[in-house]
């Protein structure tokens, strides 16, 4: 019980917080009791003989990493998702078909290109697929940060590629890597608690863009049908390419370390 207050309620929380304000009555209550609950959850977890998610989990170096690697990705992906419609069709006043078109060139990858990573890191070192994936998606951020003729469409949408097929290498592999060496009785749990991460990852990505567009261009996130002020089209779109490129790095991270306890598979 405690554990699906605290989800729900850091759920809500994460969600309202970039369009109500982060010192909204509301959302400090949702968080407040989110975590709160979670703490609770957390102190009768170690404390039942059958336990809702096994402490055994978080032994595993590989589902450390694979789960953290997930959550990351998720994270990057709720902030794409989430703010560039914002920036291109309520702030630079691009048209919605427009909009979706540009969106398209990151979308695409997470379609097209799960299939044959899911195979190569079978064939290849996973922790490996990790870092190329997560080294594409911040050399797209990194291009559009500091490179001023693709600060605009042209480099929105080759950033927005390069994080596409980054996160196409690191999903279906960061999947193999947490479930790898999970005990049989044990998978229904990991599996959850996978879920679970993308849940708050995709949350908490939309909850840090959300809240730094916000500061950055100082006004809260519009709601439908409303316009948002951005000043310029590279303004907006740097206060996207900053947070997704430091997501990106911190993956870089977890993958290094990750990959000091990995060993060879077989094929």
């Amino acid at each position: 019980m405690a554990i699906a207050v605290a989800i729900i309620a850091l759920t809500l929380g994460l969600a309202e917080g970039p369009t109500r304000g982060w010192t909204s009555a509301g959302v400090l209550l949702l968080i407040a009791v989110g975590v709160a609950a979670g703490i609770v959850a957390f102190a009768t977890e170690r404390r039942a003989t059958s336990p809702l998610v096994p402490a055994a989990l978080f032994r595993d170096r590989g589902y450390l990493t694979g789960t953290a690697a997930i959550t990351i990705s998720y994270a990057s992906a709720g902030a794409t998702v989430f703010a560039i419609p914002i920036v291109l069709f309520m702030g630079d006043g691009m048209n919605p078909i427009a909009t979706g078109a540009i969106m398209l060139s990151y979308g695409v990858w997470w379609l097209v290109l799960p299939p044959f990573t899911g195979r190569l890191a079978d064939r290849v070192s996973p922790t490996g697929m990790l870092v190329a994936g997560f080294a594409f998606g911040l050399v797209g951020c990194l291009l559009a940060s500091v490179v001023p003729s693709l600060q605009g469409i042209l480099g929105a949408c080759l950033s927005l590629a390069l994080l596409g097929i980054g996160m196409a290498f690191v999903v279906p592999t960061a999947n193999r890597i947490a479930m790898l060496n999970i005990d049989a009785s044990l998978r229904g749990e990991a599996s959850g608690v996978n879920m679970t991460s993308r849940l708050l990852g995709d949350l908490l990505g939309i909850a840090i863009v959300g809240t730094l567009i916000a500061s950055s261009l100082g006004q809260r996130i519009p709601n439908v049908g409303e316009s948002i002020d951005v000043g310029s089209l590279a303004t907006g779109l740097q206060a996207i390419w900053t947070p997704v490129g430091v997501l990106m790095a911190l993956g870089l991270v977890v993958s290094a370390w990750g990959s000091r306890g990995s060993r060879p598979q077989p094929s």
